[in-house]
């Protein structure tokens, strides 16, 4: 706790280039792991450091969070050349989050799950998606949130899929390779590869022209 106070007053708040050149050798002492050429905004927020990995050449935009609370065989692994915009966050309890290399997860998306999130290569998100949600059981008349949450497996992303601005995205789906999610859709069974899906509930409407 200490080494992440002084480490992150010295250089979290810092503009410019001088900034991102302090965070990116600093953090290193913070991190559970961090490639070269990577760079980190100002005032990211990352909590249980020592579990988050970051590959090369990845950009993590200013004001995004990185939370890999949870036991010790939780981690958060974010690959190369990736790029996690501002004011998005990445959290889970209990769980894993990998980010494969070439992820690109655009501004206010929160990425949240209790089990596993995969997220293949060269996945695209937009922006104000919200994926991992999870379903809390409701039966009877005791208070909700005391009853716990019904845990479907997780979420995959499979490479090359790409996710429309404010999607919402339910534990236990598959989007599959190539695969489309129509922008503001609600998803809450798997996509099939190389199809385009959208609606609320979202349903595939056909295959990807040529496929």
């Amino acid at each position: 706790m200490l080494k992440y106070e002084i480490l992150t007053q010295i250089c979290c708040q810092v503009p410019g280039a001088w900034g991102l050149f302090l965070r990116s050798i600093l953090y290193r002492y913070l991190l559970g792991g961090i490639g070269g050429k990577t760079y980190i905004g100002r005032n990211v927020t990352f909590r249980h450091p020592h579990k988050i990995r970051i590959g090369r050449g990845t950009i993590v935009d200013d004001n995004a969070v990185l939370d890999a609370k949870g036991d010790d065989r939780s981690s958060l692994v974010i690959g190369d050349n990736c790029f996690i915009s501002s004011f998005s966050v990445l959290t889970m309890k209990n769980g894993n989050i990998n980010l494969g290399n070439n992820v690109k997860v655009g501004t206010f998306c929160r990425l949240a799950i209790s089990t596993d999130l995969m997220i293949e290569d060269d996945v695209m998100i937009a922006s104000h998606c919200y994926i991992g949600i999870e379903s809390y059981r409701y039966s009877g008349n005791e208070d909700i949130k005391k009853m716990g949450k019904e845990l479907k497996g997780g979420v995959t992303l499979k490479k090359g899929c790409w996710i429309g601005a404010g999607s919402m995205i339910f534990d236990g789906v598959t989007v599959g390779e190539g695969a489309i999610v129509g922008a503001n859709s609600l998803v809450m069974d798997d996509v099939p590869d190389y199809s385009i899906a959208y609606g609320s509930p979202a349903k595939v409407a056909k295959k990807r022209a040529g496929i």
